[in-house]
Protein backbone atom coordinates (compact mmCIF):
# COMPACT_ATOMS: atom_id res chain seq x y z
CA UNK A 1 0.00 0.00 0.00
CA UNK A 2 1.17 3.63 -0.40
CA UNK A 3 2.49 6.08 2.11
CA UNK A 4 0.94 9.21 0.41
CA UNK A 5 -0.72 9.60 -2.53
CA UNK A 6 0.35 12.41 -5.21
CA UNK A 7 -2.66 13.43 -6.37
CA UNK A 8 -5.61 15.11 -4.11
CA UNK A 9 -8.18 12.79 -1.89
CA UNK A 10 -11.59 14.56 -1.62
CA UNK A 11 -13.33 13.63 1.77
CA UNK A 12 -16.95 14.37 1.85
CA UNK A 13 -19.18 14.68 4.83
CA UNK A 14 -23.30 14.51 3.94
CA UNK A 15 -26.17 15.06 6.83
CA UNK A 16 -26.45 11.85 8.68
CA UNK A 17 -25.45 10.52 12.28
CA UNK A 18 -22.35 8.97 12.77
CA UNK A 19 -20.55 12.27 12.05
CA UNK A 20 -17.27 10.80 14.39
CA UNK A 21 -16.64 8.34 10.76
CA UNK A 22 -15.60 11.26 9.12
CA UNK A 23 -13.48 13.29 12.04
CA UNK A 24 -11.54 10.10 12.53
CA UNK A 25 -10.85 9.08 8.96
CA UNK A 26 -10.11 13.33 8.09
CA UNK A 27 -7.19 12.66 11.50
CA UNK A 28 -5.84 9.49 9.92
CA UNK A 29 -5.59 11.05 6.38
CA UNK A 30 -3.92 14.49 7.53
CA UNK A 31 -0.80 11.77 8.03
CA UNK A 32 -1.38 9.55 5.40
CA UNK A 33 -1.96 12.31 2.51
CA UNK A 34 -0.08 15.12 0.79
CA UNK A 35 -3.16 17.10 -0.26
CA UNK A 36 -7.09 16.72 1.03
CA UNK A 37 -10.17 18.78 -0.04
CA UNK A 38 -12.51 18.39 2.49
CA UNK A 39 -16.48 19.49 1.57
CA UNK A 40 -19.15 19.67 4.38
CA UNK A 41 -22.55 19.86 3.23
CA UNK A 42 -25.35 22.48 5.81
CA UNK A 43 -26.87 19.37 7.37
CA UNK A 44 -23.90 17.93 8.06
CA UNK A 45 -22.38 20.75 9.92
CA UNK A 46 -25.94 20.93 11.87
CA UNK A 47 -25.22 17.40 12.82
CA UNK A 48 -21.62 18.00 14.17
CA UNK A 49 -22.64 20.71 16.35
CA UNK A 50 -25.65 18.65 17.58
CA UNK A 51 -23.46 15.46 18.01
CA UNK A 52 -20.86 17.17 20.16
CA UNK A 53 -22.71 19.91 21.61
CA UNK A 54 -20.29 22.45 20.66
CA UNK A 55 -21.04 26.01 19.40
CA UNK A 56 -22.06 26.95 16.26
CA UNK A 57 -18.92 28.16 14.00
CA UNK A 58 -21.08 29.44 10.82
CA UNK A 59 -19.39 29.61 8.09
CA UNK A 60 -16.00 30.35 9.79
CA UNK A 61 -13.57 27.55 7.83
CA UNK A 62 -10.64 28.38 9.93
CA UNK A 63 -12.40 27.61 13.14
CA UNK A 64 -13.98 24.62 11.11
CA UNK A 65 -10.62 23.41 10.28
CA UNK A 66 -9.89 23.73 13.86
CA UNK A 67 -12.22 22.28 15.34
CA UNK A 68 -12.14 19.07 13.72
CA UNK A 69 -8.52 18.41 13.60
CA UNK A 70 -7.68 19.56 16.97
CA UNK A 71 -10.44 20.00 19.42
CA UNK A 72 -11.58 16.82 21.71
CA UNK A 73 -14.69 14.88 20.14
CA UNK A 74 -16.89 12.10 21.40
CA UNK A 75 -16.36 8.71 19.67
CA UNK A 76 -13.11 10.06 18.09
CA UNK A 77 -9.09 9.62 19.63
CA UNK A 78 -7.66 12.86 19.37
CA UNK A 79 -4.86 14.19 16.68
CA UNK A 80 -2.43 13.85 19.61
CA UNK A 81 -3.06 9.97 20.29
CA UNK A 82 -3.71 9.41 15.97
CA UNK A 83 -0.10 11.03 15.33
CA UNK A 84 1.54 9.21 17.79
CA UNK A 85 0.88 5.99 15.40
CA UNK A 86 2.33 7.71 12.97
CA UNK A 87 5.60 8.51 14.12
CA UNK A 88 8.87 9.42 11.66
CA UNK A 89 6.14 10.78 9.33
CA UNK A 90 7.53 13.95 7.18
CA UNK A 91 4.91 14.29 5.07
CA UNK A 92 2.46 17.20 6.17
CA UNK A 93 -1.11 17.45 4.35
CA UNK A 94 -3.06 20.88 3.12
CA UNK A 95 -6.21 20.75 4.05
CA UNK A 96 -8.68 22.56 1.65
CA UNK A 97 -12.15 23.29 3.28
CA UNK A 98 -15.32 23.87 0.73
CA UNK A 99 -18.32 24.71 1.34
CA UNK A 100 -21.22 22.66 -0.26
CA UNK A 101 -22.85 25.73 -1.96
CA UNK A 102 -19.29 27.01 -3.55
CA UNK A 103 -20.37 25.11 -7.51
CA UNK A 104 -17.36 27.37 -9.12
CA UNK A 105 -14.68 25.71 -6.29
CA UNK A 106 -12.54 23.57 -8.50
CA UNK A 107 -13.48 19.99 -7.19
CA UNK A 108 -16.56 20.65 -9.29
CA UNK A 109 -14.80 20.01 -11.97
CA UNK A 110 -13.04 17.10 -14.13
CA UNK A 111 -10.26 18.68 -15.11
CA UNK A 112 -9.55 19.03 -11.40
CA UNK A 113 -7.57 15.34 -11.01
CA UNK A 114 -7.82 13.84 -8.18
CA UNK A 115 -7.29 10.51 -6.34
CA UNK A 116 -11.06 9.73 -5.55
CA UNK A 117 -13.50 10.67 -3.46
CA UNK A 118 -14.50 9.06 0.01
CA UNK A 119 -18.46 10.40 1.31
CA UNK A 120 -18.92 9.54 5.14
CA UNK A 121 -21.38 9.33 6.08
CA UNK A 122 -23.17 9.31 3.03
CA UNK A 123 -26.61 10.20 3.84
CA UNK A 124 -29.62 8.55 1.97
CA UNK A 125 -30.76 11.44 0.53
CA UNK A 126 -27.32 12.06 -0.78
CA UNK A 127 -26.80 8.58 -2.25
CA UNK A 128 -30.52 9.00 -3.62
CA UNK A 129 -29.87 12.05 -5.81
CA UNK A 130 -26.54 10.74 -6.72
CA UNK A 131 -27.66 7.54 -8.17
CA UNK A 132 -30.67 9.86 -9.94
CA UNK A 133 -27.30 12.04 -11.28
CA UNK A 134 -28.86 14.78 -9.24
CA UNK A 135 -25.98 17.34 -8.76
CA UNK A 136 -26.96 20.30 -7.31
CA UNK A 137 -23.98 21.10 -4.55
CA UNK A 138 -20.37 20.61 -4.28
CA UNK A 139 -20.53 16.89 -2.86
CA UNK A 140 -22.86 15.51 -5.60
CA UNK A 141 -21.03 17.16 -8.37
CA UNK A 142 -17.40 16.08 -6.95
CA UNK A 143 -18.77 12.56 -6.49
CA UNK A 144 -19.88 12.45 -10.25
CA UNK A 145 -17.13 14.06 -11.78
CA UNK A 146 -15.67 10.47 -10.16
CA UNK A 147 -17.79 8.16 -10.93
CA UNK A 148 -17.78 9.96 -15.00
CA UNK A 149 -13.67 10.10 -15.22
CA UNK A 150 -13.54 6.20 -13.53
CA UNK A 151 -11.61 7.80 -10.14
CA UNK A 152 -12.22 5.97 -6.88
CA UNK A 153 -15.52 6.46 -5.05
CA UNK A 154 -15.94 5.40 -1.52
CA UNK A 155 -19.82 5.77 0.10
CA UNK A 156 -20.57 4.89 3.26
CA UNK A 157 -23.75 4.87 4.35
CA UNK A 158 -24.86 4.47 7.98
CA UNK A 159 -29.04 4.26 8.04
CA UNK A 160 -30.33 1.25 9.07
CA UNK A 161 -32.93 -0.61 8.52
CA UNK A 162 -32.27 0.30 4.82
CA UNK A 163 -35.89 0.61 2.50
CA UNK A 164 -35.99 -0.77 -0.97
CA UNK A 165 -35.33 2.54 -2.90
CA UNK A 166 -31.99 3.06 -0.26
CA UNK A 167 -31.08 -0.31 -1.70
CA UNK A 168 -31.78 0.15 -5.30
CA UNK A 169 -30.08 3.33 -4.92
CA UNK A 170 -27.05 1.52 -3.35
CA UNK A 171 -27.16 -1.07 -6.22
CA UNK A 172 -27.08 1.63 -8.86
CA UNK A 173 -24.59 3.14 -7.42
CA UNK A 174 -21.76 0.18 -7.61
CA UNK A 175 -23.01 -0.66 -10.97
CA UNK A 176 -22.23 2.86 -11.92
CA UNK A 177 -18.14 2.20 -10.29
CA UNK A 178 -18.98 3.07 -6.66
CA UNK A 179 -17.43 1.20 -3.50
CA UNK A 180 -19.90 1.01 -1.04
CA UNK A 181 -18.28 0.57 2.24
CA UNK A 182 -21.56 0.84 5.58
CA UNK A 183 -20.78 1.23 8.16
CA UNK A 184 -20.37 -2.01 10.21
CA UNK A 185 -17.85 -2.15 12.34
CA UNK A 186 -16.85 -5.51 13.71
CA UNK A 187 -15.77 -6.95 17.42
CA UNK A 188 -12.59 -9.78 16.31
CA UNK A 189 -10.37 -6.86 17.31
CA UNK A 190 -11.93 -6.77 20.86
CA UNK A 191 -12.68 -3.09 20.81
CA UNK A 192 -12.13 -1.67 24.53
CA UNK A 193 -13.85 1.93 23.88
CA UNK A 194 -16.36 3.38 21.45
CA UNK A 195 -13.25 5.00 19.52
CA UNK A 196 -12.45 1.59 18.46
CA UNK A 197 -15.63 0.69 16.89
CA UNK A 198 -15.25 4.31 14.72
CA UNK A 199 -11.39 3.32 14.38
CA UNK A 200 -12.33 -0.11 12.05
CA UNK A 201 -14.29 2.10 10.02
CA UNK A 202 -11.46 4.57 9.57
CA UNK A 203 -9.23 1.53 8.49
CA UNK A 204 -11.26 -0.24 6.10
CA UNK A 205 -11.84 3.05 4.12
CA UNK A 206 -8.33 3.34 4.33
CA UNK A 207 -8.01 -0.13 2.99
CA UNK A 208 -9.96 1.09 0.33
CA UNK A 209 -7.64 3.86 -0.47
CA UNK A 210 -4.67 2.05 -0.56
CA UNK A 211 -3.12 3.65 2.09
CA UNK A 212 -0.52 2.13 4.55
CA UNK A 213 -2.43 3.27 7.61
CA UNK A 214 -2.18 3.08 11.42
CA UNK A 215 -5.85 2.76 12.07
CA UNK A 216 -7.69 -0.29 13.76
CA UNK A 217 -9.01 -2.61 10.70
CA UNK A 218 -6.86 -5.57 10.67
CA UNK A 219 -7.57 -8.93 11.70
CA UNK A 220 -5.16 -11.20 13.75
CA UNK A 221 -5.35 -14.59 14.56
Amino acid sequence: MSTVNQKPWILGISGASGQQYAVSLLRHLLFLLDDLVLVISEDAKKIIMDECAHKDLGSDKDGWIHFLVNDSYPGVYSLTQIGERYRGQTKKCRLTLVWNHEMFSSVASGSFRTSGMVVVPASLATLGKLAQGITDNVLLRASEVCLKENRSLILVPRETPLSLSALENLLQLKKAGAQILPAMPAFYHRPQVVEDIVEFISGKICNLMDLNHRALAAWEP
